[in-house]
């Protein structure tokens, strides 16, 4: 996943906002002083938040398999769907009103 975030950054900035950053280029650090480890350790973290929250959503929708092979109330089940539903918009809206641009 990291490798092909990498790849796709270099994409989006060496590529397609290249000519975009030459035109800013009194904004940028020149390139002997970018902080490239800090770059690859926030790709890495970036790629890591992602895969977690696609588990996340992959977790509900088998969250809702494991329920046609539970021997579970229909109750149960949406309360479970339910349940989850609002803990994930609850934990977004903390993490929204944390970090903030």
């Amino acid at each position: 996943m990291s490798l092909a975030w990498n790849i796709l950054d270099e994409i989006l900035h060496g590529v397609i906002l290249c000519r975009d950053y030459q035109q800013t280029v009194a904004l940028w650090r020149p390139f002997g002083e970018m902080k490239l480890g800090l770059i690859r350790l926030v790709e890495l973290v970036a790629a890591i938040t992602f895969v977690a929250i696609y588990a996340l959503r992959y977790g509900l929708l088998y969250g809702i398999g494991s329920y046609a092979v539970m021997p579970i109330t229909h109750e149960i089940a949406c309360a479970w769907f339910a349940g989850s539903l609002v803990e994930s918009v609850a934990g977004a809206i903390l993490i929204g009103l944390i970090i903030k641009e």
